[in-house]
């Protein structure tokens, strides 16, 4: 039983095209969940009365198979957004990378500069051409952590070379060319990464859940959020997403002893979102000791009758009331701006900004953005002749039209969230 281990457990999914009807393919790869998983199977067993006669001697019958249960992740730029997908509703608008000329083509010497730096840490294209004679350039610049970078790419002919590393900027004579005869040099700029802009819609998508517990796989599917919760704490804290799931049916896979799971491929590490996060309050940037957004989507199970001993229907997400989305945020009770707007009543517009920029990596964030919000809650307590903190909850409103409570974009190098 060895092979069996926590160690294996993973969890993938893939979208459904109809809900409740389980994909074909999950995504290829492995989401990091925190363990325990929580999805769980509930059967309601439906008592029967027997009659004389009847030709059958059952008294109980199968009636409702219900799934519900979390998952809890830290909170990671690209497999998080899969997640907000759920949650909003809907797929979010994507603004592909594009290439940004940062020198047009010039004759090559020993040492050049470029014409206009990166906006955002980029991948550097270099292209050689009409050269006779090839050999290396090194790029020195800083990362998009302002940290001092460098990299030599070799070439063996005329081509396009592109740098492994991001550069946020190139030094002045920060481009140092050997071997070449001839030819000319030409630099773009392309940040890899993509924009994804999530807004809030009325669907209610459902997924198909692969759970390897401890190597031993299950498949539920017709999976629908209900609602999630974001856990940011103190800096050098770990954000949290936690989610809450309702669902039709599961089922284990095919297995035997012989077979093992499909291994998923795991995304490549990120660094956790909140190494620096933001948090501001209509534009002011302000220092918090901890946040939390709560968004509820107000789903249920339809109660499915049965009829005539008979499993007639599975449960289905029904929308119970409006959607919620509140939070509280943790606060240094420094003046009067805060305290004003929630005595008095008056809306705010709050932004969670934070980036998982990794050294000599592509620059990626998530930004939540709620454009009208009333300050909830009670006067803070003064325990004693230190800082006053005060717990400040709010609820969220739609500001400019239907819909706009929320709004998440997120900046990844993950191509799209279908």
């Amino acid at each position: 039983m060895g092979s069996y281990s926590g160690y294996r457990s993973q969890i993938g999914f893939g979208f459904e095209t109809m809900p409740g009807i389980k994909v074909t393919a999950l995504k290829d790869f492995r989401l990091d969940i925190k363990l325990p998983i929580g999805l769980k199977i509930e059967r309601n067993m439906v008592e029967r009365q027997v009659q004389r006669g009847s030709g059958s001697a059952m008294k109980k019958l199968l009636g409702l198979i219900k799934l519900s249960g979390g998952l809890n992740t830290e909170l990671y730029t690209r497999q998080s957004g899969y997640f907000y997908r759920l949650l909003m509703g809907a797929i979010p608008t994507t603004i592909a990378p594009t290439d940004v000329s940062l020198l047009a083509a010039t004759a090559i010497v020993p040492t050049m500069s470029i014409t206009i730096q990166p906006t955002v840490a980029s991948k550097l294209k270099l292209t050689v051409a009409a050269a006779t004679a090839w050999g290396t350039i090194t790029v020195t610049g800083t990362d998009g952590l302002g940290v001092t970078i460098s990299e030599t790419v070799a070439f063996t002919a005329n081509a396009i070379k592109t740098t492994i590393k991001y550069f946020r900027t190139v030094n002045a004579g920060g481009i140092i060319t050997a071997g070449f005869t001839g030819g000319t040099l030409a630099v773009v700029g392309n940040k890899n990464t993509y924009t994804h802009e999530f807004t809030l819609s009325e669907n209610i998508p459902t997924i198909t859940v692969e759970d390897s517990k401890g190597g031993f796989p299950f498949c539920y599917w017709g999976l629908g959020m209900t609602s999630a919760e974001i856990k940011i704490p103190a800096v050098e804290g770990v954000a949290e997403l936690s989610v809450n799931m309702i669902g039709r049916n599961g089922e284990p896979k095919a297995f035997n002893g012989s077979e093992t799971p499909a291994v998923l491929n795991e995304l490549s590490d990120e660094p956790f979102m909140n190494w620096n996060m933001r948090f501001s309050i209509d534009g002011a940037v302000v220092g918090i000791h901890s946040a939390t957004l709560t968004i509820d989507r107000q789903l249920k199970d339809d109660t499915a009758e049965i009829k005539d001993g008979c499993q007639e229907a599975l449960p289905r997400q029904v929308r119970n009331d409006h959607r919620k989305i509140s939070g509280s945020f943790n606060i240094q009770f420094a003046n009067a701006t805060y305290y004003n707007k929630f005595i008095a009543g008056t809306p705010a517009r709050i932004e969670i900004y934070g980036t998982n920029q990794a050294a000599e990596g592509a620059f990626e964030s998530v930004k939540f953005e709620l454009p009208e919000i009333v300050f909830e809650g009670t006067d803070p307590e003064v325990g004693d002749a230190g800082e006053i903190w005060i717990d400040i909850p709010f609820s969220a409103f739609s500001s400019l039209g239907i819909d706009d409570e929320l709004k998440i974009t997120v900046v990844s190098t993950q191509a799209n969230y279908s």
